[in-house]
Parts: C-alpha cells; structure tokens; sequence
C-alpha cells in the first residue's frame, strides 16, 4: 500500500507546527497584498483562499504564502519560524494604505487532516459547527468551535501534496478539536508527512 493510500485509510492529522499566522487587517489590505503577493487576490469576491509567494525585485524568493481571506481580516500561512520577522517586514512595506500587519501565532494554530475522508471526520469531531464544504481548491469554509463560538476556518491542504483539509483555530480549541480526532485515528507526525510528500512528488 503506497502512502498517499495509508493516510487516506487512516485519516491522519498533525498539528501544524512548522507554519505561523500571520493577521492583516485595514480596508486596503487585499489591495496592499495583491501588489506584493504573486497570485492574484482579487480575482474573486468572499471568502477564499490560495497559495502565493512574495519574492524580492530581484525575483527572489522572500517566503511562501497561503493567504485565507476571509472578509474582514486576512490571514496569511507561513513558515513559524519567520512569523515574527515577516510581520515586521509587512510593515515596514505600509505606506499610505490602511493596512496592519501582526504576527497571530501564540493566539493561532493549524492542524492537518489528511485523507479522502477530511470533511467528515471534521464534522464528526466538532458536531454541527464544524465548517462546510470546501468544493474547490480555491474555496474556504468558516465554522464555530463547540465549546465557546471560537472561529474555526478550514481549506483544502494547500501546498501540502496530500488530500485533505488545514483547520486554523485558537490553540485551546485546536487541542480539544485533536483529542476528539485520537479516538479511531492516527496522529501524523512531521517526519510522516516529509515521508508521504517525498511518496507523492512528482518527477518535474
């Protein structure tokens, strides 16, 4: 059985440790990073998310980016380790424009659900709160945490090579929402999941 198969037979998840969040918020922000960012983020309304990169003028490469907009705020997916400093660097790109940048890290989280099944083991761990559906790779469902009507937002696993979801919560909630998942499943480790990206590349 290849991995990409045991993950969906399974229905791993890990929390995302190695990604930070980042919250940008003003009425010019998705106007601001549209000019930094390389994918186009106003080519559709609502709530949605995407893959990017914001590269030097030189076109080299500053960070990834998974950017989540989600209608009054923007959140953006990065590398934990540069959290702090990215935030900074946004800022230091605000002129004019009515835009903030903080780094949400130590407030927000992300965990990986991993296998055909994502959506329904979502909703089995949160009842009826839990998010929609997300029917596109653009697409981005917003729900409740169970116990205190904390925001939970879940998209496809962009940029992780593997079928399934990421669920970005508060940290309190993003373990109660894991210890729910342990019941029946496997929790993915990092090591896990290099070793099932490597499994599914493909030849470029």
């Amino acid at each position: 059985m290849s991995p990409t198969n045991t993950a969906g037979a399974l229905h791993a998840f890990r929390r995302r440790r190695d990604r930070g969040v980042l919250r940008v918020t003003g009425r010019d922000r998705i106007d601001w990073l549209n000019g930094l960012l390389t994918n186009d983020l106003k080519s559709r309304e609502g709530p949605r998310a995407c893959p990017a990169l914001w590269l030097t003028p030189q076109g080299r490469m500053i960070t990834d980016v998974v950017v989540l907009e989600l209608g009054e705020e923007t959140w953006l997916d990065v590398p934990a380790s540069l959290a702090a400093a990215l935030a900074e660097r946004f800022d230091r790109m605000i002129f004019a424009e009515d835009a903030r940048v903080a780094d949400a890290s130590s407030e927000l989280t992300s965990t990986g659900v991993y296998g055909s099944g994502a959506i329904e083991l979502l909703r089995e761990a949160m009842g009826p709160d839990a998010p929609g559906d997300v029917p596109d790779p653009s697409a981005l469902a917003i729900g409740h945490a169970p116990q205190n009507e904390g925001r939970v937002v879940c998209t496809h696993a962009i940029a992780s090579g593997l079928p399934g979801v990421h669920v970005y919560q508060a940290h309190p909630d993003a373990q109660r929402f894991e210890d729910a998942m342990l019941t029946g499943r496997r929790r993915f480790s990092q090591r896990d999941n290099e070793g099932i990206r490597l499994g599914t590349a493909k030849p470029d």
